[in-house]
């Protein structure tokens, strides 16, 4: 595949390479990635892949919770088909995850609550908070 634009990153250091050594491959690694994405960008090889919206999404379930959770994220159910319509492919996989796995009443919250576990976390595991 000629159109393919690829991006060669050295394997990693041995667990006994120093702590500077650790931190000038990855920024080394870094550099060669955005490096990788410039070149792609202007390849002119364009996009590969590309979903014009509007679209629309059936997905058959055969958990009974899926189909109560579809129902409570407002989406289209009959029988073990969930239908839903989106704009464009971020916003059709974004439904299909909040189906997958957040109750509307938690995904509502999560701004809320991220930042508390975070923090409790970092207290946990003594991690500085807002280093990772």
């Amino acid at each position: 595949m000629p159109w393919v634009v690829t991006c060669e990153v050295p394997k990693a250091l041995d667990d006994n390479a120093s702590e500077e050594a650790r931190t000038r491959f990855a920024a080394a690694a870094r550099e060669r990635i955005r490096m990788g994405v410039r070149e792609a960008a202007s390849s002119g090889a364009g996009r590969i892949f590309r979903m014009e919206g509007p679209l629309e999404c059936e997905i058959r379930v055969s958990d009974e919770l899926l189909v109560k959770r579809a129902k409570r994220w407002g989406f289209g159910v009959s029988g073990s088909s969930v239908r839903f319509l989106a704009k464009d492919f971020e916003s059709l996989l974004l439904k299909a995850v909040k189906l997958a796995y957040f109750e509307p009443a938690v995904y509502a919250a999560a701004p809320l609550f991220l930042p508390a576990a975070r923090l409790l976390l970092a207290v946990r595991w003594n991690l500085p908070y807002g280093k990772w």
